[in-house]
């Protein structure tokens, strides 16, 4: 028997789809890289062509990740990209991605684990109730209380579970995110990677609206 059939296909990353369908015009960079054994195409637009530029750049995400269909596309803005480009060559757009990655097929599992323990255990357990309800609806009183117990214990315990379970998303994400940071930090020099930190934290551009965007406002006022 070939157990190749039964293999799990995994999901290729998606992050922020909306965004990702907002952009015009052409990228003003691509890159290709091998991701987890399949080549990824790394597409950069700069903010000013996504529709959301007004709302990224005012909430100062001045760089946003997309992923959709093996594709991942990089929302940056012009100023930014040419005060922090080290932060977005090649290597280390594959550490984040990679890390990225890991976090989407942790989270996928959990789902899929979630939407199995509400098909095989609670569905049908709720069936049961019901079922026992409509038996003993005209007989001891008392007595149908019980599924009813039961059904609360079960509920109880599979969101005692999801909780534990998405503990341990946040602290595998915690510690992936470290590891990746550490990857970053090796590899452009740590005094380096500290200096540009400390530049990103005092970066406070001037929010400039877009010609469209200035002139939907002056539309508004008159």
């Amino acid at each position: 028997m070939n157990w190749l059939f039964f293999k799990k296909k995994k999901k290729r990353l998606k992050l922020l789809t909306n965004f990702y369908h907002s952009l015009q015009g052409d990228p003003f960079l691509t890159e290709e890289i091998i991701l987890d054994g399949d080549l990824v195409k790394i597409e950069f637009y700069y903010l000013e062509q996504s529709k959301y530029y007004n709302a990224l750049f005012q909430s100062r995400q001045f760089a946003v990740w997309t992923a959709n269909q093996g594709v991942c596309r990089l929302l940056v803005d012009k100023d930014y990209y040419q005060h922090f480009a080290a932060l977005y060559q090649k290597k280390i757009n594959i550490f984040w991605l990679e890390f990225m990655t890991k976090v989407y097929q942790k989270e996928i599992s959990l789902i899929n684990r979630i939407k199995i323990a509400f098909g095989l255990v609670f569905l049908p357990c709720l069936l049961v109730v019901f079922l026992t309800l409509s038996v003993f609806q005209n007989k001891n009183r008392w007595f149908l209380w019980i599924p009813l117990i039961i059904l609360l214990i079960f509920i109880f315990m599979i969101n005692h579970w999801i909780k534990n379970k998405q503990k341990q998303l946040a602290f595998f994400q915690d510690q992936e995110l470290k590891k990746t940071l550490e990857k970053i930090k090796k590899d452009l020099g740590e005094t380096f990677f500290a200096n540009l930190i400390e530049q990103q934290k005092k970066y406070n551009p001037e929010y400039k609206p877009l010609e469209n965007e200035a002139e939907k406002d002056d539309n508004l006022k008159n």
